[in-house]
């Protein structure tokens, strides 16, 4: 994110008070909680920003599309704090639909995307998220190959965990990227240091659940290398708490 977004979100918030608040409030009412939390490390005041801008889109009548977006960013990087994994999800599923229904078919597989994720948190069986996977991938690389790129590293997280070695999730990038050292140079050269320290925290949990404790303590050093580890995210809780463990 750019080091300007804070000062933007709060000239933006300063605006909106002295002007009149509206639905588009509320994105920059969450990038201050989302801060709140990531610099300052005030989960109160994140929590209060937080509330704010849910408050916001709660008033509009109806969802519309310049309040989905909104809903996504407050439910992936700033309401998982606070509620269970559960709502979480069930908040993610209506804004799937939302965005299906508005047009916004990229927003709906990203969404997708990370509902699998929290799926897994919350002990989804993995029979389940492999089914789920087989019937998402191939349209989701079609229309946000960003999501797809992380959804390939869950699927193959999932077949380690299960045994799968059949499985070919891969397959969905036509060629391009063709297995998880190609998705690990791709990232590289292209700056998408997000996508690397996915691969790396793929691989830690993966380590993890199969008890080689040496081998994800080298892949959880290696992923909180990336700065975007410590961005406040669901992955992290879970990183964090396993890393102890292993530690």
């Amino acid at each position: 994110a750019s080091p300007w977004l804070p000062l933007v979100a709060c000239e933006t918030v300063r605006y909106s008070l002295q002007n009149g608040i509206h639905a588009e409030s509320a994105s920059t009412f969450g990038i201050v909680a989302f801060f709140q939390v990531f610099l300052k490390q005030s989960f109160e005041l994140g929590r209060q920003w937080g509330t704010f801008a849910t408050n916001i889109l709660e008033n509009v009548e109806g969802p519309t599309p310049a309040t989905i977006r909104p809903r996504f960013f407050l439910c992936l990087y700033v309401n998982f704090w606070y509620v269970p994994l559960q709502t979480s999800i069930n908040h993610m599923l209506e804004i799937e639909y939302m965005s299906l229904k508005f047009g916004d078919t990229s927003l709906a597989y990203m969404t997708k995307s990370m509902r699998f994720k929290f799926l897994f948190f919350r002990g989804e069986r993995l029979s389940i998220l492999s089914q789920t996977s087989d019937m998402n991938l191939q349209t989701m690389a079609r229309f946000t190959v960003g999501s797809a790129k992380y959804s390939v590293l869950d699927r193959e997280m999932i077949d380690s965990l299960t045994g799968d070695i059949s499985s070919t999730p891969y397959v969905v990038f036509n060629g391009k990227i063709r297995n998880k050292q190609s998705l690990l140079a791709d990232a590289h050269s292209k700056m998408h240091f997000q996508i690397a320290e996915a691969v790396h925290l793929k691989d830690f949990i993966a380590s993890f659940w199969m008890g080689d404790y040496t081998e994800a303590a080298k892949s959880s050093d290696i992923a909180l290398s990336f700065p975007s580890s410590k961005m406040p995210k669901v992955q992290l809780v879970y990183h964090i708490f396993y890393r102890g463990i292993v530690m």
